[in-house]
């Protein structure tokens, strides 16, 4: 982990990254104890692990990192249990956390794979909705016209008349 040698980070957002591992945790928390790192995010990144968040999160319980404030491990597909599998409700200590670093967040949000509703890519309705949509358009952009011109038509005639008056 090379966050050691930044004696001036306060912020990391690794979100959706593809090598964010349970090994990239293990070297923050050893590496980084005093680092001035505040705000941590790590969310969605498919690799992470349960067991590493857990080590993560005991670690915030017995004092290290004091300066962090927030860290996010949510993950819309889980994390990885020791199992291999998705977890989707790990368990952390974070009353105990709460207790502990009342001065830390930490948002793990799982939503369950029931809960997320997928959405087809293109649906035959679509279609007629995107015609509606740019008909539409076409109506405001051709109406937004006009009036710029009534608009130019009507100013020239204000410009003529006070040239005669």
């Amino acid at each position: 982990c090379s966050l050691q040698s930044s004696r001036t980070l306060e912020y990391l957002n690794l979100s959706r990254s593809p090598t964010i591992n349970g090994r990239f945790l293990r070297d923050v928390r050893n590496s980084c104890k005093e680092s001035p790192l505040k705000t941590l995010i790590v969310r969605n990144c498919l690799k992470l692990q349960e067991k590493e968040v857990l080590e993560l999160c005991n670690s915030l319980i017995k004092g290290n990192f004091k300066s962090i404030r927030h860290i996010d491990v949510s993950n819309n597909r889980g994390l990885v249990s020791d199992d291999g599998k998705r977890s989707y409700k790990p368990k952390f200590p974070l009353e105990k956390l709460k207790e502990e670093r009342s001065d830390v967040t930490l948002v793990a949000d799982f939503p369950s794979p029931r809960s997320v509703k997928h959405y087809p890519v293109c649906h035959e309705e679509d279609d007629e909705e995107l015609r509606k949509i740019e008909m539409m358009e076409d109506d405001a952009s051709s109406s937004d016209e006009e009036s710029s011109e009534d608009d130019a038509s009507s100013s020239d005639e204000e410009s003529s008349e006070d040239d005669l008056g």
